[in-house]
């Protein structure tokens, strides 16, 4: 998930902004709650 400059723009960019969230339990909790679409629509980087 480092990899962000190979996603689209708009996924690269709602990613970065859920990292510079102050609240490290917040962005946990965002990435739990899209991991499973993230998997499907983009296996190799999700999975």
């Amino acid at each position: 998930m480092t990899h962000t400059a190979s996603l689209g723009p708009k996924t690269a960019t709602m990613i970065e902004r859920a990292k510079a969230l102050a609240d490290a339990e917040e962005y946990q909790r965002r990435l739990e709650l899209w991991h499973p679409l993230l998997i499907r629509l983009m296996p190799g980087v999700f999975a």
